[in-house]
């Protein structure tokens, strides 16, 4: 839920922004005024928000040091670093758009083949052109602190993927029949869809 009251300010490409409380990075972006967040890996066509989820692939951004933040789900926090990943010298003027003048010459998978001679040339050139047009962002070793991650093992009678109302309730009804259950949700906060609904809505994902 949007809290109007409490703003936050964050930075997208070194400019300032201003979000809400409960605003995700896209959706603050979006309210601001922002379009476009990233550019097409081979031709860096321009692209903004098709979905606005977890699983929008347009939304991946930089946030500090770390790379392939998902902006459709990850909560807003007062002094985010953000900028969008592998453009250059600028999301808004990316030179290597140039590569649209060319396109009749750069049919599919051409970079299967083209880098193909002399081998001795691969871990030279190839690789190093190839590189700046993947997509993805940059990790900064000397000062990351995403290089180790805890991990758990767990063996649930039931594992329910998802946790909207159906699979709240699935995991509620395991557990009443006495089974140990794990609810996995990408999301922040239970509820799915409900959580976009009204006010009779919210008040359902609440009481389950």
């Amino acid at each position: 839920v949007i809290d109007r009251k409490t703003s936050l300010a964050f930075t997208w490409n070194g400019r300032p922004h201003t979000g809400l409380r409960g605003d995700t990075i896209a959706s603050a972006l979006a309210a601001d005024g922002v379009e476009v967040f990233a550019r097409s890996m081979k031709y860096k066509r321009r692209r903004g928000i098709m979905t606005a989820d977890h699983w929008d692939p347009n939304l991946s951004v930089q946030v500090g040091d770390e790379p392939n933040v998902r902006a459709g789900s990850r909560r807003l926090v007062a002094g985010m670093e953000v900028s969008a990943q592998n453009v250059w010298p600028s999301l808004k003027f990316d030179i290597r758009a140039a590569n649209q003048l060319v396109g009749r010459f750069l049919s599919p998978g051409f970079y299967y083949k083209t880098f193909m001679r002399p081998k001795w040339l691969w871990h030279h050139l190839y690789q190093t052109i190839l590189r700046r047009f993947a997509p993805g962002g940059r990790i900064h070793w000397e000062t990351s602190t995403h290089g180790a991650y805890d991990k758990r093992y767990a063996h649930p009678d039931v594992l329910v993927a998802g946790g909207g109302p159906a699979g709240m309730g699935a995991a509620i009804a395991a557990a009443e029949a006495g089974a140990s259950v794990m609810l996995v949700e990408h999301e922040p906060e239970l509820g799915g869809h409900l959580r976009w609904g009204d006010d009779a809505q919210r008040a359902a994902a609440a009481s389950l």
